[in-house]
């Protein structure tokens, strides 16, 4: 009788983790390449742009601001962030933005409630005014600078993400100004305007100036 020899085999298919690593590999080889020949590349011509411009509301109105100082300085913003999976930061997936603006933080206050009390006998003149505050935080468009913009074809740079954080950049600029003597020089150069505007009428020193401003203590 011929004797059957049974041979039990020992291989074993390749792992989960092994597949995983070799998937990442992959995937990370195919971002590398199509970042380095730029697939939009394969598309090189665009159709002729087409413009829109239209106002959807508009209105007129009466102010009364009295504008008494700026603050001017250039903004840089910085972020940037990538994805996970599994708790690992994937190679390609990485965006940066570095960008600048010229900010511009304008302070002054409500003119209509300026009050001034004139005693001709006295020589005196009193002006009660209202608290200065910030009127406008702005940026000058024409000085927009990109330092990186990194970005990906899995990560791109959207108008919601520039956005927000033009909008981070003119927050930072105002509360910058705030704690750099914003208010304070208003105030004070708020003073002199309003001295030399009173002063065709009541000219200085013939006359004493008070101000009260309703945020300060008496």
């Amino acid at each position: 009788m011929r004797s059957r020899s049974r041979y039990r085999s020992n291989r074993r298919g390749p792992s989960f983790l092994t597949v995983l690593l070799l998937l990442i590999i992959l995937a990370a080889a195919a971002l590398f390449l199509l970042q380095k020949f730029n697939v939009i590349d394969l598309f090189p011509s665009r159709t002729d742009k087409v413009v829109t411009e239209a106002t959807n509301t508009f209105t007129l109105r009466d102010i009364g601001k009295l504008a008494t100082q700026e603050a001017i300085m250039t903004r840089v913003h910085s972020e940037s962030d990538a994805r996970k999976l599994f708790g690992i930061t994937w190679p390609g997936t990485q965006r940066r933005l570095v960008f600048s603006y010229d900010v511009t933080v304008t302070a002054g206050l409500n003119f209509e409630k300026v009050t001034v009390t004139a005693d001709t006998k006295a020589k005196t003149v009193r002006v009660s005014l209202p608290p200065v505050g910030v009127l406008d935080a702005s940026l000058d468009t024409d000085s927009f600078q990109v330092y990186d913009e990194t970005n990906n074809i899995f990560n791109r740079v959207s108008v919601s993400y520039f956005n927000k954080a033009i909008g981070t950049m003119l927050d930072e600029g105002r509360e910058y100004a705030l704690a750099h003597g914003l208010l304070e020089k208003a105030r004070a150069n708020a003073e002199l305007l309003i001295t030399g505007f009173l002063g065709q009428t009541y000219p200085v020193p013939e006359y004493t100036y008070t101000f009260n401003w309703e945020d300060q203590i008496l």
